[in-house]
């Protein structure tokens, strides 16, 4: 399919973000806190802590259980933080930080093409490249357009709605679906855009198609969920931004996009890295800009495993300067550059979408706009997850393999910290064979009794060898591939495990490599979403062994268990190469 009555007018200056995108360490919001106490501390005990540090309560998270509370101005956040920690009360405690929209400084000047999207007409980009530095698109649309899923915008809102006097709907969004999301900002149902971030995203995503009017959207059919996590300077707080990741997740998102992060090098804490682990665990992939700070360190959330995280490209399909690159990545997308003219006409090559001037931020009188940055890759991605989604895929890990499998190598064959897997492809994503390789069959007398053992996440997973160890165990040979840390969860339903009658579900793991080292938890997955509970997770060094218990007292019938099993989280290529592995034994340990 062809976009038609494609409308070109004059471009003026994109916005550009605040210098503090740019910083070297996080900034805090003022006085607060983010506690989360641990299960079965009384509400009496937690005003105690509070009142013992003169603090008080501001706001409880309906999502997550957090606290954010206020504390004196004579005492700083990192002391308030520390003092909580050794509470032993405390779960975690963590500064309220600020997280930024990812946008670039940039100057005027656009191309008043979407070269992003498809090589147009095909063998124009004279830097050649196999889809001419967009993302192969048009053959894409003949099998996908996102229909029936939802992509939720965790940003600045979106001008998705007529809500006078304030802000009026982006004409090109006229014909694009929405369902409803929420303002953390303001705290209310209208999460419209005061800035002019969230609306461009929004466009790259799902802008109004083949309407003869503006510009095209990578997965028009999908449904947008705007979710304001990002205020009118393109900031939000940490407990803004987990909870809008809660919200996304319970009501009914399939994707989650977000074009924003911390400064590099620095980690928000446990709040934000439960948050996308709930997410993972509701089947929701979750896209993330990696950043434009010029650095070889991918921001947070990008930089979290379950996260798809995204870098830069411009016209010629080489990386653009700003885009953070690193261990972390895993796929890079056109974000633009305007610094240069490389598709030959008179204007600097962005990324072109309908949103308001991100000068005045009226939301009130739109244009064409052209932005630049890893925010404006991110969206490209989660476009091509939304049509994978339309087409039949179920999960994140089949989104990313899809994805990876069949991204267009740039830089070093296979992955690398520059480009991951490369320039995504959304045709070759559409059509790629499924994986073979991530399901695997075991007699009933080995893992806990289970028949069918799979692995998942990566792709690039392999169970090289088992042993059976009679009874209720098994010896794993994992072998993975792949570069950073890399998550492999070894489950199956417990087609002959009896758990009538127990009050938890216990594993005993070892570690019997000589030299490797990796981290483990047991889990329990219920219900007909899926729902998720584990153990605490612990790292074994080669030779130890450790006992895992998930609770079981809030199953209240145990057919309602889909899935038991085990996670190892292995750190591989950090200098010894691509691959490594690690001997896994697990046995079932019945309580006494």
């Amino acid at each position: 399919m062809k976009t038609k009555g494609v409308l070109f007018v004059t471009f003026v200056i994109v916005a550009v973000c605040a210098a503090d995108c740019h910083a070297a360490t996080a900034r805090y919001v003022p006085n607060e806190v983010i506690v989360k106490f641990k299960r079965g501390v009384t509400d009496d005990a937690v005003r105690n802590v509070l009142t013992s540090h003169r603090a008080f309560l501001a706001y409880t998270s309906p999502f997550a259980g957090f606290h954010r509370i206020r504390i004196p101005r004579t005492i700083r956040v990192e002391q308030m933080v520390e003092l909580l920690q050794k509470n032993a009360d405390v779960e975690y405690a963590v500064p309220n930080s600020i997280v930024y929209a990812h946008m670039v400084p940039n100057d005027p000047l656009y191309s008043p093409y979407q070269w992003n999207l498809d090589d147009r007409p095909p063998g124009s980009n004279p830097y050649g490249g196999a889809n001419g530095g967009g993302i192969n698109l048009e053959p894409a649309w003949d099998i996908s357009t996102g229909s029936g899923v939802v992509v939720a915008v965790l940003d600045s809102g979106v001008a998705y709605e007529n809500n006078r006097p304030n802000y009026e709907q982006a004409p090109d969004l006229a014909d694009t679906n929405f369902v409803d999301g929420w303002d953390f900002i303001s705290n209310d149902s209208h999460p419209n855009d005061d800035n002019s971030h969230g609306t461009h995203v929004t466009g790259t995503i799902a802008q109004s198609t083949n309407n003869s009017l503006g510009v095209a959207g990578v997965a028009f059919g999908c449904s947008i969920m705007p979710v304001k996590v990002l205020n009118r300077n393109g900031q939000g707080s940490l407990q803004q931004l987990v909870d809008g990741i809660y919200f996304a997740v319970n009501n009914g998102a399939d994707v989650i996009n977000m074009s924003l992060g911390f400064p590099p090098g620095y980690d928000p804490g446990q709040p934000l890295k439960d948050a996308l682990d709930y997410a993972y665990d509701h089947d929701v992939a979750v896209v993330c800009s990696s950043g434009n700070d010029y650095a070889s360190t991918v921001s947070y959330p990008a930089a979290h495993w379950t996260t798809i995280a995204v870098g830069a490209t411009r016209f010629d399909e080489t990386r653009v300067a700003y885009s953070n690159y690193g261990t972390a990545l895993d796929l890079v997308a056109p974000g633009g550059d305007l610094s240069v003219n490389q598709n030959g006409d008179a204007y600097n090559d962005g990324i072109l979408q309908n949103t308001f001037n991100p000068d005045t931020q009226y939301p009130k009188v739109f244009s064409y706009w052209f932005f630049s940055g890893t925010s404006m890759a991110a969206p490209h991605v989660s476009g091509v997850a939304a049509l994978l989604l339309a087409n039949g895929l179920a999960t994140p890990d089949d989104v990313r393999h899809a994805m990876e499998s069949t991204a267009e190598d740039k830089g070093a064959a296979g992955w690398d910290s520059q480009y991951g897997w490369g320039i995504v492809d959304a045709y070759a994503a559409l059509t790629a064979p499924p994986d073979p390789s991530r399901r695997y069959t075991l007699s009933d007398d080995q893992l806990m009794t289970l028949d069918d053992v799979f692995i998942s996440r990566p792709y690039h997973a392999a169970l090289q060898s088992t042993e059976d160890l009679s009874g209720f165990g098994v010896e794993y040979d994992i072998v993975v591939v792949g570069f950073g840390k890399v998550e492999v969860h070894v489950g199956a339903p417990p087609s002959q495990a009896d758990l009538s009658g127990y009050s938890s579900y216990a594993l005993i793991i070892t570690n019997t490599s000589t030299d490797d080292f990796f981290t483990t938890c047991a889990y329990v997955k219920t219900g007909q979403g899926m729902a998720f509970s584990r153990s605490r997770i612990v790292t074994l060094m080669p030779g130890a062994s450790t006992d895992l218990s998930v609770d079981l007292t809030s199953v209240t019938n145990v057919n309602d268990v889909r899935e038991i099993g085990f996670t190892v989280s292995v750190y591989v290529g950090q200098g010894f190469g691509l691959a490594d592995a690690v001997l896994v034994k697990a046995q079932r340990k019945l309580p006494d």
